[in-house]
């Protein structure tokens, strides 16, 4: 019976104190069941006395990954919090003035309380720190919905490119993604659940899955996975993203294929992990984040690099 009340405390932990800058997990409660929900009510009370609490841990994490190799991920960012450094979500350097990442991250959130970091594997060690001036929200984003349209844009301090931070290449609709295609997740967080912080960028290698098998699999929880939305995961083993690193890249053959959406559960081997499908969004994307000095579709970061440093050295020469 304990144990019951135990996990129906979890839930409720889950369902009604759900942070929605990080990665979201489907639950389901028995709402009915009134007299586990104050027994629980009293369990937590109890527990609260002596400064102990019921709750599942939310913060990001990858699931059997391993360490990122420096400039391996030079697009990858922490999104934090500018006054206690707390790392809330993952992104992607779009171009130089512009994060991508999921909506969910920064939805009820001010732009002056978020600072982004960049241009490191190691949260620990100095790194860049560029201020948040504007959050753009896709304006049909909607979490009632399966987290719909789970996509936002953060407007930054200018970047200044380098080794260790470029731009991610965006997909083109020409590209072809199928089920099994080789996709990688990277983000910073816990290494198991309920297991420690880590302060290194990690990676791992996991699968797309076939999208009719995951609308079929949600679909029997209520759920709808859109055609704006894929899918991802390692049928035979747990590996992945897990209640974070929301808002992170999935890489597929180089290119920005998702954001780090929602998930059942922690890198379940038959509920796959879903990710907002950023190919279906690149006329949104264009429309506010493109300018003369940024070529945000397949170009590759070297290219824009030398173009950016040779008009530098071409205005000082003039000047």
């Amino acid at each position: 019976m304990i144990k019951k009340i135990v996990i129906i405390c979890a839930l409720i932990t889950l369902i009604n104190g759900k942070n929605h800058s990080e990665v979201e997990t489907i639950q389901n409660f028995p709402k009915s069941k009134i007299e586990e929900y104050f027994l629980c009510i009293f369990v937590r009370f109890i527990n609260a006395a002596n400064k102990q609490t019921l709750s599942w841990n939310y913060n990001p994490k990858i699931i059997n990954g391993e360490n990122a190799k420096e400039g391996e991920i030079p697009y990858q960012v922490s999104l934090q919090n500018k006054f206690s450094s707390f790392h809330f979500c993952g992104g992607s350097i779009l171009n130089e003035n512009y994060i991508i990442t999921a909506a969910h991250c920064v939805n009820g959130k001010f732009a002056e309380d978020i600072k982004v970091v960049a241009g490191t594997i190691n949260l620990a060690l100095p790194k860049y720190e560029n201020d948040v001036h504007k959050i753009i929200i896709h304006e049909k984003y909607n979490y009632s919905d399966s987290w719909k349209n789970d996509i936002a844009l953060l407007k930054v301090t200018p970047f200044v490119l380098s080794n260790l931070i470029s731009l991610v290449p965006l997909p083109s609709p020409d590209d072809i993604i199928k089920p099994n295609d080789v996709a990688t997740v990277s983000g910073w967080g816990r290494l198991s659940q309920g297991g420690p912080t880590t302060i290194y960028l990690q990676r791992v290698n996991i699968l797309i899955a076939n999208q009719e098998y995951c609308k079929l699999m949600y679909n029997k929880l209520n759920y709808n996975v859109y055609e704006t939305q894929i899918c991802a995961y390692y049928p035979t083993s747990e590996k992945g993203s897990c209640n974070g690193d929301s808002g992170g890249p999935l890489i597929v053959e180089g290119k920005l294929i998702g954001l780090v959406s929602w998930a059942m559960g922690c890198a379940l081997t038959d509920y796959p992990t879903v990710y907002t499908r950023v190919v279906s969004y690149l006329d949104w994307i264009k429309n506010i984040a493109s300018n003369r000095f940024s070529k945000l579709f397949t170009e590759s970061n070297d290219e824009h690099i030398d173009e950016i440093r040779g008009k530098k050295a071409k205005n000082k020469s003039n000047g």
